[in-house]
């Protein structure tokens, strides 16, 4: 049981990160694009 537990908790740890990392390249992303929209207004 204890080892199932502790893959349990790895499991959601590496979730966690992959979560993690694509939310803040989700954030970039989006910011990149309102830049370009930006750019474009401006020309």
């Amino acid at each position: 049981m204890d080892i199932k537990g502790d893959y349990v908790k790895k499991t959601m740890i590496v979730l966690e990160i992959l979560l993690s990392r694509f939310l803040v390249i989700g954030c970039t992303d989006y910011g990149n694009g309102d830049e370009t929209v930006r750019k474009a207004h401006h020309q």
